[in-house]
């Protein structure tokens, strides 16, 4: 684990400025922060460059940017992640099977309304459930799970892009922080 991270974990925040400057968020629970500004002075050269790496690693990391759900052709569930990448601003998608039918009542057996922040419920043995708790943890209710996926906005994700002439994808996605 690179200082950088380390000292992440204790609530210090870094951020990499023009000209090889760095701005540093010292935590509100230390006491003694001139102690601490002038310590953590030492260790700006080092703390600089994990921050460079941790910038040129990101080229191939992707953000969260919104989800819809849809219906195939043999009338399964899809969730699509949008991912979008910082570093060219590439928009690419990531499919999971989930299911979108509704489980009780009336309705029992139909689809919920597809598109743009449908409703959806996880399998959970399923790549996703699985994908979900490596980011996030394990959920309350898998069923409501729909309502929290903007917790993964501040993630970024890696995994490999499969491009055909009609689209391109992006599968075996993977947390990466």
């Amino acid at each position: 684990m690179s200082k950088l991270d380390e000292l992440r974990k204790l609530g210090y925040g870094f951020t990499l400025l023009a000209g090889n400057e760095i701005d540093i968020d010292l935590p509100e629970s230390q006491a003694s922060t001139r102690k601490l500004e002038d310590r953590l002075i030492h260790l700006k050269p080092l703390l600089i460059q994990d921050l460079k790496d941790e910038q040129a690693s990101r080229r191939d990391l992707y953000r969260f940017l919104d989800y819809s759900t849809r219906k195939d052709k043999r009338g399964k569930g899809r969730l699509v992640m949008e991912l979008i990448s910082d570093d060219t601003g590439e928009v690419i998608q990531g499919y999971f099977n989930v299911n979108i039918t509704y489980q009780r009542g009336e309705k029992k057996g139909e689809y919920f309304k597809t598109g743009r922040n449908g409703r959806f419920w996880v399998f959970t043995g399923s790549k996703f459930a699985d994908f979900w708790i490596q980011s996030v943890g394990q959920p309350e209710k898998w069923s409501t799970l729909y309502r929290q996926l903007k917790r993964l906005k501040p993630s970024y994700f890696s995994g490999e892009i499969k491009r055909s002439e009609s689209y391109q994808q992006l599968i075996n996605i993977k947390w990466v922080c």
